[in-house]
């Protein structure tokens, strides 16, 4: 073989200061064996570090293909290399952490002692600070760091700051694309229903008497005003017409002045859900203010009255007992 004739190779670095296992750890492809050949060749390349001091273990930890296998057989082959840091301080959880890859942060969180669970960088962050400091939020991987037992959940940086405060710095960046997301949706939402429910309740289904009738003069009025069916659609589109411009109100004054005033992530999302709330509401009473002002101009018609107010109402009410998320949010 060429490793055994020309041992240096596996030392060899290019301008970027990468040697031949980095890039086995990055690659894509089912490198294992080629990996276990370079380790049994040299096991000195696991420690070796590139330009921007991360080891091939560290690499490895952004690969999500072949699962863990190519961190398993560098561990396997220098169980030592966990206590690594790049040149932040950085360890391969650290790394691993900023990653969508679940697997990978399961098996360091399984083989590595709580030393390397909870070490702190240049900045004092350890791997779970880390992961709250940056963008690369996701929730299994957060879930996998806070049930373990040995990961430390109060620690403070060198800013003083735990978890909750670091996320708290970066909230205003989720904030902002929270409050873009909202006015695409939820105000378009609610001012199109406050639009649509107020144009019913002009235009009135079966339209005005435009006669006299008798000696009393009842011109302008609805025509079903007596019918029940149609007395249930004033009441249904009334409530549809109040939430949601409530939550136009709401989003646009309520929100804006938390916005204004710096007020903490947890009062804009009390707002955000009962903005979302009421625009739920007013969805649901808008179908059924549909169905009973449908069910008004065909009450002669039972065939059709039975199945549009059945469908209409079980529809309206699983809707308003729809729970908001804040993952959706």
């Amino acid at each position: 073989m060429l490793l055994d004739k020309v041992d240096f190779l596996t030392k060899q670095a290019d301008d970027d200061g990468c040697i031949p296992l980095h890039y086995v750890a990055m690659n894509r492809k089912n490198v294992v064996e080629i990996t276990k050949m370079l380790l049994k060749n040299n096991e000195s390349s696991a420690y070796i570090k590139h330009k921007k001091g991360m080891t091939a273990l560290h690499i490895a930890a952004y690969n999500e293909y072949y699962d863990h296998k190519i961190m398993k057989e560098i561990l396997t082959s220098c169980p030592d290399s966990y206590e690594e840091v790049d040149d932040e301080g950085r360890n391969v959880l650290h790394h691993a952490v900023t990653t969508t890859y679940l697997s990978n942060v399961k098996f360091i969180l399984e083989h590595a002692s709580s030393l390397i669970l909870n070490i702190k960088d240049k900045d004092g962050n350890t791997p779970l600070l880390h992961m709250a400091a940056t963008s690369s939020w996701n929730l299994l991987v957060l879930k996998a760091l806070l049930s373990h037992p040995q990961v430390n959940r109060m620690s403070l940086n060198n800013q003083n700051n735990n978890i909750r405060d670091v996320y708290m710095l970066q909230f205003p960046i989720r904030e902002k694309e929270l409050i873009k997301r909202f006015k695409e949706s939820s105000l378009v939402t609610s001012t199109s229903i406050a639009t649509v429910t107020f144009a019913a309740g002009i235009s009135m289904p079966g339209g005005y008497i435009t006669e006299e009738v008798g000696h009393r003069k009842e011109s302008g009025s609805a025509a079903l005003r007596n019918s029940v069916v149609f007395q249930f659609f004033i009441i249904t589109n009334t409530m549809a017409l109040l939430p949601s411009a409530l939550s136009v109100f709401f989003f646009n004054i309520l929100l804006n002045i938390t916005y204004v005033e710096g007020e903490h992530g947890d009062a804009k999302l009390k707002n955000y859900k009962l903005c979302m709330r009421l625009t739920i509401w007013a969805l649901a009473f808008m179908m059924l203010a549909f169905v009973t002002g449908t069910s008004a101009t065909l009450s002669l018609s039972t065939v059709l009255v039975i199945p549009v107010l059945f469908i209409g109402w079980i529809f309206g009410l699983c809707i308003s007992f729809w729970e908001v998320d804040e993952r959706i949010i």
